[in-house]
């Protein structure tokens, strides 16, 4: 080889970057069912998020480059996100990922890994879904990243690694991964896994939420809220919460409802507290019918209503609510014997309980309210 061949051999080595396998030229598929993680996307071609992707128009469109260009890993996989969209057939979306995989497609790498980790299309195989993700994670992709440390945090494999989980959070947030900058942000708040710190949280919950994040978004406007690693301010709050709300988000609802009922950053308005509550409960954030259960309690819409207070309260331990739940535990210290006594009468009414109607706490009152949760 001469001497002009090697650099020429070295430069088109070091230039492709990791993932990239030469394919097709750009075509309609690549505008519509790109994704932003693919290394090997055309020049000019953004990405698509999975969420936005037009699947009507991406199916066959993405099967036309494809037949024009059999095998292309990068079609491939464009064509299995369009078809993911659409809520195709998971056998061929398998088969199409794996071929972009074997074609060194690094994003249909991820994917795939996604399958095997839910079992869908194939085999569920976590161990071969972690090697999958390390493989992309090398490769420089973000979301593989952040898999792999749900994959630590949640103890896939066995135990739960903290401390790993931080550490894949980390690479995936400086990669560019929002669900990375989220999930190390919450780690942050929490100090699990690494050292407490609510400054840098913040931070992280203002990237990723400048960057279309509804969670990051939610969380940083309770801390906005609560003054965490932030000077306190309910308008910033307020303006974040009704963003993501308008998005449909019931944790953004339910925080938003509770800055209505206590009057903060917004004129106090009970009607409306209550309204965003149960619609917040409908879209299935639990702890806001708990919340609703401390309205009636404490006669803020009105007189206290201990019935209803009861009622919501059981509304809230059957959805989950984590604050339901741990006030049972608490042996519902702070609630008043008025609403534990229409709790006993609830309970009783169906054969749950049989216990007296006294108003006051007792291991069995406590076994039946966690056995509804339990139940759900």
């Amino acid at each position: 080889m001469t001497r002009t061949a090697a650099l020429v051999t070295l430069f088109i080595l070091v230039a492709i970057p990791a993932g990239w396998a030469a394919g097709a030229p750009a075509t309609d598929c690549d505008r519509l069912a790109a994704s932003p993680q693919d290394p090997s996307r055309p020049s000019g071609i953004a990405g698509v998020a999975a969420n936005a992707i037009d699947e009507e128009k991406a199916v066959p469109v993405c099967r036309q480059a494809l037949a024009a260009h059999p095998g292309d890993p990068r079609l491939s996989m464009e064509l299995a996100r369009a078809l993911e969209k659409s809520g195709g057939n998971d056998k061929e979306i398998a088969q199409l990922y794996k071929l972009a995989h074997d074609g060194g497609n690094l994003a249909a790498t991820t994917h795939l890994a996604g399958l095997y980790e839910e079992g869908r299309g194939v085999e569920a195989d976590p161990a071969m879904a972690q090697t999958l993700y390390l493989q992309a994670a090398q490769g420089g992709i973000g979301s593989a990243m952040n898999s792999l440390g749900v994959m630590a945090r949640d103890g896939t494999l066995g135990q739960k690694n903290m401390a790993e989980a931080a550490r894949w959070f980390r690479r995936a947030s400086e990669a560019g991964d929002v669900d990375g900058m989220f999930n190390y942000a919450m780690l942050l708040t929490e100090g699990s896994g690494v050292g407490r710190d609510p400054r840098q949280a913040v931070q992280l919950f203002g990237k990723a939420a400048a960057l279309g994040n509804l969670r990051s978004k939610v969380w940083l406007g309770e801390m906005y809220a609560n003054g965490a690693g932030v000077g306190q301010d309910y308008s910033e709050a307020i303006a974040l919460f009704e963003e993501a709300a308008a998005a449909n988000d019931a944790r953004a609802i339910n925080d938003l409802a509770f800055a209505y009922a206590e009057g903060h950053g917004v004129a106090r308005d009970i009607e409306r507290a209550e309204a965003m509550f149960e619609r917040a409960g409908g879209l299935g954030e639990s702890d806001a019918y708990y919340n609703l259960a401390r309205l009636y309690e404490d006669g803020k819409t009105g007189a206290a209503d201990s019935g209803k207070a009861a009622e919501y309260l059981i509304k809230a331990l059957t959805n989950g609510s984590p604050k339901a739940v741990r006030d049972v535990n608490d042996r519902l210290q702070g609630w008043q014997s008025q609403t534990i006594g229409a709790l006993q009468q609830i309970l009783q009414d169906e054969n749950l309980f049989s216990g007296p109607l006294d108003g006051s706490f007792s291991p069995e009152l406590g076994d039946a309210l966690l056995q509804m949760s339990a139940e759900e």
